[in-house]
């Protein structure tokens, strides 16, 4: 029984993959690469920030406290290819802090990043 249900199950997928789509002359929109990197995370003194956009145009880096306060952005508008930044936050209080890109009104990433010591 295992062996037969298997063998429906991969006929069905050859056929899947065989069927035409609906609409040819429809194309997907490419996907953007878009990537990024904070580490380490939690960190103590300094933060690394890699930013690849990919396609996308960015705005703001922005980092916040729990209250939602901003202690510090980063503008990005006039930025272009990947983005490397190592951000000295050793001022900053220990505890949980939001980090967004934004791109117009879009949030494009949210991370929680931890200040330990």
């Amino acid at each position: 029984m295992k062996k037969y249900l298997l063998s429906c199950l991969i006929a069905s997928l050859s056929l899947m993959a065989a069927a035409r789509p609906a609409f040819p002359e429809v194309q997907q929109a490419p996907m953007t690469t878009f990537s990024v990197q904070t580490y380490p995370n939690p960190f103590s003194e300094s933060l690394q920030i890699e930013i690849d956009p990919g396609t996308r145009r960015l705005d703001k880096f922005v980092l916040m406290d729990v209250i939602g306060q901003t202690v510090m952005s980063i503008d990005l508008t006039q930025k272009t290819g990947p983005i490397h930044y190592a951000v000295d936050l050793s001022q900053l209080k220990r505890g949980v802090y939001i980090a967004r890109i934004t791109s117009g009104k879009e949030v494009l990433v949210t991370r929680k990043l931890v200040k330990s010591i």
